[in-house]
């Protein structure tokens, strides 16, 4: 349970199986409809999920096993400013940007910096148990995304594109991702 002064940012407005929030030091299941905090650490069981949205109105759709932490809300909605930060460390998830800046939003990965535009993004951050690396993959749904790896920026700015980052440095270039429905039956 979160500190009676503390302010929620967000509401958790779905959850599926086993989904935990880590605030404070303490630890607590999340259910449906509980407030989300800043700082606010989240992970995800297997075959579990979350919807969480904040009060500027962005959503983040959470998949099986993930982990991500709330890093910092700002919001001011009289002026729609303010700042989002999250960092993400495994799973999957989409992000949807809100009310504010399209600029003000970061996603922190082990690999890169994702820096969105009026974005709609999916990411899934997965790290090999035998060789340690850890990977992130970026698909560009609409708007745009910066991905910085060191000093060198990758942007996505057509729906549909993808990069690969990798923790040993490669980085895999922007492509179209297809799926072909008919191939599924």
């Amino acid at each position: 349970m979160a500190p009676a002064a503390a302010k929620d940012i967000g509401v958790a407005s779905a959850v599926v199986n086993h989904v935990t929030g880590l605030y404070g030091g303490r630890s607590r299941a999340l259910a449906a409809g509980n407030s989300i905090f800043s700082n606010e650490h989240i992970r995800t069981g297997d075959a579990s999920s979350a919807q969480i949205l904040l009060r500027d109105k962005t959503s983040l759709s959470i998949g099986p096993r993930a982990d991500l932490t709330l890093d910092r809300f700002v919001y001011n909605p009289d002026r729609s400013t303010g700042r989002v930060v999250l960092s993400a460390t495994q799973g999957a998830f989409r992000f949807i940007t809100g009310a504010q800046n399209p600029t003000h939003y970061t996603i922190k990965t082990p690999v890169a910096n994702l820096g969105l535009r009026g974005t709609i993004l999916d990411v899934l951050i997965s790290r090999n148990p035998t060789t340690g690396e850890t990977t992130t993959i970026v698909i560009l749904i609409s708007g745009s995304v910066t991905g910085t790896v060191g000093n060198k920026q990758y942007v996505l700015n057509i729906p549909g594109t993808a990069y690969v980052f990798s923790s040993d440095g490669s980085t895999g270039g922007s492509r179209l991702m297809f799926f072909d429905a008919s191939s599924s039956r």
